[in-house]
């Protein structure tokens, strides 16, 4: 189950801090919130979609790279990162280039997938 994710210039996203408890969460907000843009960003780690760019945050600099990082509740966290037209994943200190629909294994095995 996922503990926390930290979510940066993600759609809606500048910046957000998510803790959740064990059991079930509820996300709440009005209209055009960024409640579905947090969901995108985690099928954005653990499915590689949506692919290309068309998801960076609209206020972000065309340099500012976007992140998402979800932290697991036995302490393993994934690390997906955009910068310069690349996507690249982070698992502790190994680093995984994603290429076009796939993902590393290593994703599949820590989110339990």
């Amino acid at each position: 189950m996922i503990a926390q994710a930290e979510i940066q210039n993600f759609q809606k996203h500048d910046f957000l801090f998510l803790s959740f408890d064990k059991g079930l969460n509820i996300i709440t907000g009005s209209s055009d919130a960024g409640k579905s843009s947090i969901i995108r960003a985690f099928l954005w780690v653990l499915k590689n979609k949506p692919q290309g760019g068309a998801f960076k945050n609209w206020n972000a600099h065309e340099k500012d790279s976007v992140s998402v990082s979800l932290l697991f509740e036995d302490e393993q966290y994934i690390l997906k990162e955009r910068k310069n037209s690349k996507n690249s994943y982070q698992i502790e200190d190994t680093h995984f280039e994603a290429l076009r629909s796939e993902i590393p294994e290593e994703i599949n095995t820590i989110a339990r997938i």
